[in-house]
């Protein structure tokens, strides 16, 4: 009898956020392939240590930026900042700190020549990618 030795990799589980990213991903190669090739994810999110908190703002890390940058620009516009919502996303007042920096961000990039959105669900992340794109 042999034993098998228990697995050290954890499992990755997708949010209803990343299936939504990824919707629009896909929609945005089969569509758009040289902006899809263009696209940057900033990965902000997640639980880390305080000591890795206090040196990723120095490493470059924004809090409040954007999920996506589509680094393609248009006539319109010097890029694409997208920020994604799952559909049916509703905010919640724990949440409202977070929400104000990723305004702030979408203010400040809109304000510097960029198109900024939030996406909440598919439709309306196609949409954006849609009416960017008739700039191009």
């Amino acid at each position: 009898m042999q034993l098998r030795a228990k697995s050290t990799t954890k499992k990755f589980h997708l949010k209803p956020e990343d299936k939504t990213q990824m919707a629009i991903l896909d929609y945005c190669k089969l569509v758009y392939p040289r902006l899809h090739e263009c696209v940057i994810k900033i990965h902000n999110e997640g639980q880390r240590s305080r000591s890795t908190n206090r040196i990723l703002p120095r490493l470059g890390l924004r809090p409040g930026a954007s999920d996506l940058f589509f680094a393609y620009p248009t006539e319109l516009y010097c890029g694409l900042w997208m920020e994604i919502k799952k559909d049916g996303w509703k905010p919640t007042k724990a949440q409202q700190e977070h929400l104000a920096r990723q305004q702030t961000f979408i203010t400040q990039m809109k304000s510097m020549g960029y198109m900024a959105e939030w996406a909440i669900g598919t439709d309306m992340g196609i949409a954006i990618l849609d009416a960017y794109m008739k700039g191009a």
